[in-house]
């Protein structure tokens, strides 16, 4: 996937040599060299709950056509994929109705894990008009913008503005 859109993917979104550790470097020295030119840093963790569970089937497949232009037997393809599923609950001798599963992404396979990356893309063009940093890893995104200690107001108010913006 990384071939496909280098330069649309965060630089630690699993890729060999990348992990937790490199992500949680990359953010704080980011942080430091803003500290060094005086500046503060407003940092927000975002961690969806379930989050390849709260995939919006049809959100999904507008983002696979209009972001990242697939159409025709591909989309189609997906589509058929992921449509017709159903889950029920099983406790002891006791099952739920069948109900369709119009949210989510298997992430016992590997198409889960692309799909959420291709999902979650939009994020960066998103925010760019709040002039707000972001770093994604797997399924955790942060957030961060820095200026003066004077102008925290203005930095808080990007970094809620650019919460607000973002829809996953």
């Amino acid at each position: 996937m990384l071939q496909l859109f280098p330069t649309m993917l965060g630089p630690c979104t699993r890729r060999n040599w990348h992990s937790t550790e490199t992500a949680l470097l990359r953010i704080v020295n980011d942080i430091l060299l803003s500290c060094d030119d005086g500046n503060i840093t407003v940092l927000t963790l975002l961690d969806l709950s379930a989050a390849f569970d709260s995939i919006d089937h049809a959100i999904l497949f507008e983002r696979l056509s209009i972001n990242i232009g697939l159409g025709g037997n591909v989309l189609a393809w997906f589509k058929s994929y992921l449509s017709g599923r159903t889950q029920s609950v099983k406790i002891d001798e006791h099952t739920s109705d069948i109900m369709p599963l119009n949210y989510g992404v298997p992430q016992v396979c590997v198409l889960g894990p692309v799909l959420y990356t291709l999902y979650t893309l939009s994020i960066a063009e998103t925010i760019k008009p709040y002039s707000v940093g972001y770093h994604m890893y797997a399924d955790d995104t942060q957030l961060y913008a820095s200026g003066a200690p004077k102008r925290i107001g203005e930095v808080c108010k990007n970094i809620q503005d650019s919460c607000e913006s973002v829809e996953v």
